[in-house]
């Protein structure tokens, strides 16, 4: 999405940046446990690749104090459920 116009770079999924802060303020849970399993995203921006965390699961991590597979707990998606 942010790979030929980087604009909408601040405004979808969470920075690295701004889950240390989370991370930090909330004390139960650092980067380093929750990088592993939800740094799935690199955005380019102007000042080169940014790494991107989903932010349901991340607030949830902090907020639960412990790490889960949240993505997927919020509900079905249909096409990938049916038979053909």
């Amino acid at each position: 999405m942010h790979a030929k116009d980087d604009r909408y770079a601040n405004f979808f999924l969470f920075t690295e940046q701004e889950v240390e802060i989370l991370c930090e303020a909330k004390g139960h849970i650092d980067i380093a446990t929750l990088e592993p399993r939800y740094n799935g995203y690199t955005a380019r921006y102007s000042d080169g690749p940014v790494k991107l965390y989903n932010p349901l699961s991340v607030i949830r991590a902090l907020t639960q104090n412990y790490v889960s597979n949240f993505w997927v707990e919020t509900g079905r998606y249909a096409p990938l459920s049916q038979k053909n």
